[in-house]
């Protein structure tokens, strides 16, 4: 490996669930992902009426995840996993886990 060379480590996991009170606003992190799939997330749910607030970032460069911010009149959960369809292609990956 060069000097240049930087070797990215994988996330510890792929999906974490953050927040407390209402269920209508959490944080959810995707790991082993980056800018792409959370500004294509960001723009889905912004453009669904029932969403409120959506957001992400990208806490550190070296850190492989991406954190994105729902609140929502419906429970955050089911807002994001209706829109990662949308996000995906309309496979129907199945709940959020």
């Amino acid at each position: 490996m060069s000097v240049n060379e930087v070797k990215i480590k994988r996330a510890p996991t792929a999906f974490e669930l953050r927040g407390t009170g209402p269920p209508t606003s959490r944080t959810f992190v995707l790991g082993d992902e980056d800018h792409t799939l959370g500004n294509a997330l960001r723009h889905v749910l912004i453009n669904d009426a029932r969403v409120d607030f959506a957001g992400y970032c990208v806490p550190h460069p070296s850190e492989p995840v991406v954190h994105v911010r729902v609140q929502s009149a419906l429970t955050a959960r089911s807002m994001t996993e209706e829109d990662m369809d949308v996000v995906g292609g309309g496979g129907g990956g199945g709940p959020l886990t």
